[in-house]
């Protein structure tokens, strides 16, 4: 009996030992896993830190990149050249850096308070050419206007609204009471009243 028992708690005791065992390696198992893991998280959240910072620097760049636009300026200008400024400026701050306008620059028809856009081009004409452009766009204008004192009947047949029949009433009122004195005087042809009047009194004269 006494050798039996001592077979038993032998048993009994490798049993324990291999329960220990067991545990043991699951809880290394476990600590190990645990820290793997956190290792893992650790360097997401130290990629995604770097990806984010990256991101950020990236956006930076390009905001301090669109901030500033490019504009050419020559005519009367003491410096012509293509300047680099800020998103936002006004003429008069480009005009200044390109050391004012010239004695002759004509600037009546700038607008200073303007704001430049990327990419302009800005010209400076003289007074000399602000002149002669003044005069071109005149004839231009008084080339398009017909006279309805003067003009046969295809011209007057090419006023908005003006018809064969009107054209020959236009020409028979002239024959009948002498010239127009004024271009409202076409309101007292027969079929011509304010709204056709409106629709030509910008290309006639008399």
């Amino acid at each position: 009996m006494e050798i039996l028992f001592g077979k038993q708690e032998e048993k009994i005791l490798n049993n324990y030992i291999k329960i220990i065992l067991l545990l043991s390696f699951v809880m290394f198992a476990g600590i190990f896993h645990s820290c793997t893991k956190g290792n893992e998280q650790d360097m997401v959240i130290e990629k995604t830190s770097w990806n984010n910072t990256d991101s950020a620097a990236e956006q930076q760049e390009t905001s301090q990149d669109n901030s500033k636009i490019y504009v050419f300026i020559t005519g009367c200008i003491e410096k012509p050249d293509v300047y680099e400024v800020d998103e936002g400026t006004r003429l008069y701050t480009l005009v200044e850096l390109a050391g004012g306008f010239t004695e002759d620059a004509d600037t009546q028809y700038l607008n200073m308070a303007e704001q430049i856009k990327d990419g302009s081009r800005i010209i400076v004409y003289s007074k000399e050419e602000a002149a002669s452009a003044k005069q071109t766009v005149h004839e231009e204008q008084e080339e398009n206007v017909v006279n309805i004192n003067q003009a046969d009947k295809n011209t007057l047949m090419t006023l908005p609204g003006i018809g064969e029949s009107k054209a020959d009433a236009i020409i028979r009122y002239r024959e009948e009471h002498g010239n127009f004195t004024a271009i409202e005087d076409i309101m007292n042809i027969s079929g011509i009243k304010q709204g056709a009047f409106d629709k030509i009194k910008d290309f006639i004269t008399v």
